[in-house]
């Protein structure tokens, strides 16, 4: 899925389309049924939902979906009995792809207003992105971590913003 046409183009989704995307993904991620039978593939599951979670207005339609961030949070793959963990079939470098494909995607939601206080409003957002930032797989996803939990206003920044050239605090020479 690419997802990043705003026109309204031929790579433009409806409320139906991101709404199957998230039942497919969520067979991928958390198998009930089908999905059991096949690894977990990043092209499947995570670089979907990072990919559609560029465009503002797939944000818009995605949040209309309750399902869509408790699947975000889930693809972090944070829980060590998530079945996706316990297969066999799954390495940690697929694991990492995944955790970080889905940080991504939540990172690009944090971002768009709507999508900050949605992520603000599920009670155990915060707590997930803390863990994350801890302990994930890749350096990649903790770093996405971190700059979700500042771009929601949770943390502050380690340092001082660098002064602005426009605003004559810095040496244009």
């Amino acid at each position: 899925f690419f997802g990043r046409d705003e026109s309204g183009g031929s790579f433009s989704f409806s409320q139906n389309d991101v709404d199957e995307l998230l039942k497919l993904s969520c067979e991928d991620l958390r198998p009930t049924s089908w999905g059991i039978f096949h690894p977990l593939l990043p092209n499947w599951t995570s670089e979907p939902n990072r990919n559609i979670a560029i465009s503002d207005t797939n944000k818009s339609l995605l949040l209309k979906n309750a399902a869509w961030i408790p699947h975000l949070l889930d693809g972090l793959l944070l829980d060590e009995s998530h079945p996706r963990n316990v297969d066999p079939r799954t390495d940690e470098a697929t694991k990492g792809k995944v955790q970080c494909d889905y940080a991504e995607a939540i990172s690009n939601v944090a971002l768009y207003a709507p999508g900050r206080a949605a992520l603000l409003q599920e009670p155990s957002v915060v707590r997930v992105l803390e863990e994350l930032a801890k302990r994930a797989v890749t350096e990649e996803a903790r770093l996405y971590g971190q700059a979700t939990l500042l771009a929601l206003g949770v943390t502050k920044p380690d340092r001082p913003p660098l002064p602005s050239l426009e605003g004559g605090g810095g040496d244009a020479s």
